[in-house]
């Protein structure tokens, strides 16, 4: 016997519901039963039937409050604004016809296809989606939502524009009522636009709506004046600082009811869903603090191949602005986020591969309020929020965010494996950095080399390019960054492992200065004649590269405009490269080097001076390969520091802060790691051959590096509340066969296992013996109570790059 249509369709949905709970975390309450007063259209064997035609509802349409559910096997045509319903429940075809349409409802469930226009015949009517709780209630899971379920298709098209956005074809000035665009568009009058800021301040993007439109389409009048100047012109060295300009409205909207949000969320356990969307405009979505809420949400959407959002406006958001959560394949093209609360462009937690982030602009990108902030992280959000680097970005732009431009947060999960595609990509006028990468996983070997190409960074308060790995070797080709605080911040995990950890800047670009002045302010502002990063520190030097531990290099970079200027009494220094400004323990890395650079107006180098104990600045060197940077090469640019002063000498660079050692120096790295975390408060190196030494370290620490001159010997100082009986002596990063004795007072407590290199050692006796051996030894004299450590480097080969560290460990 044929079962009833209305039990029919109630079976349907509860095995669709069961299905969704086996494969996803978020379900809809409310597809186990219909809601009362559902009405259910009549289909005809003769093709669509039209929602105004009272015969497609056998003469009593829906109601205000009412319920509507789209059998499968029905073409429905929506070709009227219909009364406000409080749930729409697509099973079989629903599309929006050639007529402008308003749709109030509470709750659209998509397990059919959802058709407004086509990627083929887009909707050129105005249509909107109004998404409210006003019949299902505040609070109510199902409540302003839109949703697709596996299975469902949706198709969404507005009537394509010449371009999402663009950019300035000349520097438009404050007062002025009209810009200039790069092409012709064919936005139009009472169109809304946005243009991003060109300073550091994000706040200076200014929404604005066009008043008329020159006959050449490139001019657009507005309708008042701006009140910042928004750059429009590519400054020489090709560092582009033209503004974008977005248009902000589409003919087809979603928004919420009220200003109280709402979301669309797509899912697709089965991988047979399918969404697309182009030119749709999505305006105060997303449910603040709510984990999961968000404009557009690809839930667990699996294989996402064929579907894509392309051109969206999604602004003024509550709550982020495209997420992507478990899906791959998917494409998110010449979109707009514009005004968002939390990090806007989400890729969610790593388990995302293989999608495609191209040309999109995102701007003013803000911090929710506390009690709003999903993750921890969105108090500094980011513009695009990247935890996987299996993924494409190509040609976006981040446009001012009080965070960062694009933050690579990876996890430990395996996706370092991935080689990450990120070309082209701009970030801009951010209250920290441009590009943001802070933690790192050391994954046991070393990886294939991964590249960055073409990233531009410029007014950024903090770093324009901030990237700090213990996973890969990173180079990054063809950046052109300006106007930065810093340019470039490279580390790697403080404790560096051979083999990993090598960050290179090549063939690129670094201006100190630039001719966009921006809007000054600021009595240092107006002093120096242009905006500054941190306008109550007008003296805060600025540095091309602040350099850091790690193996890091630059190589057929140019640096400009970086010279010191006469500022509050005072100067404000410039250099092309320097050290980390803050307080640093970390050692840097006798390895580093630069060769092939071009410095144009620009001081080769500063350093600020170093307090005693800051071992990490102590220990600054740096290789200018070529003499590209000092004019001497092969010769050695060092801290001020006599540890690594060698017997004949060095020229001091005062300007510099710096010493200029010969091509001759030999230098390794020597460290000491209390394992134990017996209470040492410093470590004095001191060296046995020339009058020279330095206290390294302060309390509360375990980790004593600095650099040291090989083959010289050392005599250890420890500082300590007890005796250390659980510690590391390494020697790291230098010459193969470059070894150093290393000697310390040690009252063994009792049995001690010494390990030299893994592999538990022998003392050889005496001091003589130990310097006469091969390789890494120790020798201990217990009447006198001494320890000697002989570290040699191992590996073959002639140049620093080829030594393999070597460590000894003394432990109970």
């Amino acid at each position: 016997m044929a079962l009833p249509f209305r039990m029919f369709t109630l079976l349907r949905s509860c095995l669709a519901a069961w299905l969704l709970f086996q494969a996803a975390p978020l379900v809809s309450a409310s597809l186990a039963l219909p809601l009362p007063d559902v009405r259910v259209p009549h289909g005809s064997a003769n093709g669509p039937v039209l929602w105004s035609d009272p015969a497609t509802w056998g003469g009593a349409p829906p109601e205000y409050g009412d319920s509507v559910h789209v059998p499968a096997g029905v073409e429905l045509v929506l070709d009227l604004t219909p009364r406000p319903l409080a749930e729409l429940r697509v099973m079989g075809h629903l599309s929006v016809g050639d007529a402008p349409v308003r749709l109030g409802v509470d709750h659209v469930v998509v397990m059919g296809v959802f058709e407004v226009g086509t990627a083929a015949d887009p909707c050129t009517q105005p249509v909107g989606i109004v998404l409210s709780d006003r019949f299902l209630g505040q609070g109510h899971p199902n409540a302003r939502l839109l949703e697709v379920m596996p299975g469902g298709v949706l198709d969404m098209h507005g009537e394509p524009r010449s371009a999402s956005w663009l950019q300035l074809a000349a520097s438009a000035q404050a007062g002025s009522s009209s810009i200039r665009l790069e092409s012709p568009v064919d936005w139009q009058v009472r169109d809304r636009i946005v243009i991003a800021s060109t300073d550091f301040d994000l706040e200076q993007a200014e929404e604005r709506t066009v008043l008329s439109v020159s006959p050449d389409r490139t001019r657009l009048t507005l309708d008042r004046p701006l009140d910042f100047l928004h750059w429009g012109r590519v400054e020489t060295l090709g560092v582009d600082e033209r503004a974008e300009v977005a248009l902000v409205n589409r003919n087809v909207k979603i928004s919420g009811a009220n200003g109280a949000g709402g979301h669309l969320r797509f899912m697709s356990a089965g991988g047979n869903s399918r969404v697309r969307m182009s030119w749709v405009e999505i305006e105060g979505l997303g449910v603040p603090g709510e984990m999961g809420s968000y404009p557009v949400h690809f839930h667990h959407f699996g294989n996402g191949l064929g579907s894509y959002v392309d051109s969206l406006s999604v602004h003024h958001s509550l709550n982020r602005a495209i997420t992507l959560h478990a899906t791959r394949d998917v494409l998110v093209r010449n979109c707009l986020a514009y005004e968002t609360l939390g990090h806007a462009y989400f890729l969610e937690d790593g388990t995302e591969r293989n999608n495609r982030l191209e040309g999109n602009l995102g701007l003013s990108t803000r911090a929710p309020a506390q009690a709003q902030q999903i993750l921890s992280s969105d108090a500094t959000p980011s513009t695009f929020w990247v935890p996987s680097t299996g993924n494409v970005l190509e040609g976006n732009v981040a446009a001012g965010s009080e965070g960062h431009g694009f933050w690579y947060k990876i996890g430990q999960t395996g996706h370092l494996l991935d080689a990450p595609t990120f070309r082209k990509n701009v970030a801009h006028s951010n209250g920290l950095h441009g590009f943001y990468k802070h933690d790192y996983w050391a994954v046991g070997s070393p990886l294939p080399t991964r590249e960055f190409v073409g990233f531009t960074a410029y007014k950024n308060r903090g770093v324009g390019l901030y990237y700090r790995t213990a996973d890969m070797t990173a180079v990054w080709r063809d950046a052109h960054l300006a106007d930065n605080a810093t340019a470039v911040f490279f580390g790697s995990t403080g404790t560096q492992i051979d083999g990993q950890n090598r960050t290179a800047l090549v063939d690129s670009y670094v201006v100190g200065n630039s001719d966009n002045i921006g809007t000054p302010v600021s009595p240092g502002e107006i002093e120096l004649g242009r905006s500054l990063p941190s306008p109550s520190h007008p003296k805060m030097e600025l540095l091309g590269h602040e350099l850091y531990e790690g193996h890091i290099e630059s190589r057929g970079t140019t640096y400009a405009n970086f010279m010191r200027a006469p500022v509050a009494g005072s100067f404000r220094e410039a250099a092309a490269f320097g050290h980390v400004r803050g307080a640093n323990r970390w050692a840097f890395d006798p390895r580093l080097r630069v060769s092939g650079l071009r410095l144009i107006q620009a001081q080769p180098l500063f350093l600020t001076p170093t307090p005693f104990m800051e071992s990490g600045k102590a220990s600054f060197v740096l290789h200018d390969v070529d003499g590209s940077l000092t004019g001497m090469p092969g010769h050695i640019v060092a801290a001020a520091t006599d540890l690594i002063t060698p017997a004949n000498g060095a020229n001091y660079h005062p300007a510099w802060n710096a010493q200029l050692l010969p091509p001759s120096t030999r230098l390794a790295n020597l460290r000491f790691t209390d394992r134990g975390n017996s209470g040492v408060e410093s470590v004095t190196f001191v060296s046995e051959t020339r009058d020279a030494e330095l206290i390294v370290g302060s309390a509360n620490e375990s980790y004593f590096p600095t650099s040291v001159l090989v083959p010289d010997d050392y005599t250890l100082g420890i500082r300590s509340s007890s005796a250390p009986r659980d510690f590391r002596l390494e020697l790291l990063f230098g010459y193969p066969g470059d070894s150093t004795i290393v000697t310390l007072r040690y009252a063994a407590p009792g049995p001690q296992t010494v390990r030299v290199d893994g592999m538990t050692g022998t003392s050889l006796g005496s001091r003589a013996a130990l310097a006469a051996s091969q390789g890494s030894g120790f020798a201990y004299d217990p009447l006198r109570e001494v320890l000697h450590v002989k570290l040699e480097l191992g590996g073959t080969g002639g140049t620093m790059m080829d030594g393999l560290g070597t460590r000894v460990d003394v432990m109970p």
